[in-house]
């Protein structure tokens, strides 16, 4: 892949503007959690339109039921990101990918960046919904 060629558009997500068919991949990396359900659902229409068949669309966003979610949400040592405004589950992923077009190929939680967190989560993320830091789907356009 020749990085050299790569750019950034800056676009409403919701309306691209872009032609049907055109990607291979949309990612939606800490994206959703930051738009308001019908923005979310507006934004999922778009990224099927603008993708070409096969194409993969990867999300990737906090989990609520994390620990760190919990404290910001309580005001424990951490304070809460007041654009977090609509947090999206792992099933209304899924549920609204599948629903508009998607086949889920994968979804995940990943564990936290945080070096010392990060083996503790690992082990127990699959068990244990605090240890979930991050939702992810892999979702392919049929």
């Amino acid at each position: 892949m020749n990085l050299d060629e790569s750019k950034f558009i800056c676009r409403d997500a919701t309306d691209t503007k872009f032609e049907p068919n055109s990607f291979d991949v949309v990612f939606a990396a800490d994206l959703v959690e930051h738009l308001f359900p019908e923005v979310y659902l507006n934004l999922v229409k778009e990224v099927y339109k603008i993708l070409k068949h096969g194409g993969k669309f990867v999300v990737y966003t906090p989990n609520r039921q994390h620990f760190f979610e919990i404290l910001k949400k309580n005001h424990i040592l951490l304070e809460p990101d007041i654009t977090h405004i609509d947090y999206k589950t792992m099933d209304l992923l899924k549920e609204t990918l599948s629903t508009n077009g998607f086949f889920i190929e994968k979804a995940y939680y990943i564990e936290s960046h945080v070096q010392f967190l990060k083996q503790l989560e690992k082990l127990f993320l699959n068990l244990i919904p605090i240890f979930r830091r991050r939702n992810a789907v892999l979702a392919i356009k049929k």
